[in-house]
């Protein structure tokens, strides 16, 4: 993956084009050949993968402890006095919290609202990954 265009959200982006190339994803079934014992491809035969979990991340700055910025700029990131992205599921399974250098993580009630929107955020970034693919 190479990045064209850096405005902050590299993590998001990435794990949404992650996202979407291994859910198109489509495997040869394969089989051995009995007279060379070698494997081949039964091209007729393609296989998708399962993918049960679909992570999908989401960045928040927070500003003054109380103003949450879903989704920020590079600029809005470096004015921010804290910024976290946390990666779930659109099941609401929690993956990942990663909280980059500053200050200490803002308050429970403003990590919760972040993790609600992350939940929400996944769910509409699915629907877009399966509106997507169904054109391919």
């Amino acid at each position: 993956m190479v990045c064209l265009n850096y405005d902050g959200n590299i993590t998001d982006a990435s794990m949404i084009a992650f996202l979407g190339a291994i859910r198109n994803t489509r495997l040869y079934e394969i089989t051995i050949n009995e007279e060379t014992n070698t494997p081949e491809p039964a091209e007729k035969n393609e296989i998708a993968l399962n993918v049960k979990e679909q992570p999908v991340a989401s960045t928040f700055a927070v500003i003054d402890n109380s103003v949450i910025i879903s989704d920020p700029t590079d600029d809005e990131e470096s004015l921010a006095t804290g910024v976290m992205t946390i990666v779930v599921t659109s099941q609401g399974k929690l993956c990942s919290v990663h909280k980059p250098g500053g200050g200490p993580l803002p308050s429970d009630v403003l990590v919760k609202q972040c993790t609600d929107e992350a939940t929400k955020r996944a769910k509409r970034v699915q629907k877009l990954v399966d509106t997507a693919l169904k054109d391919t």
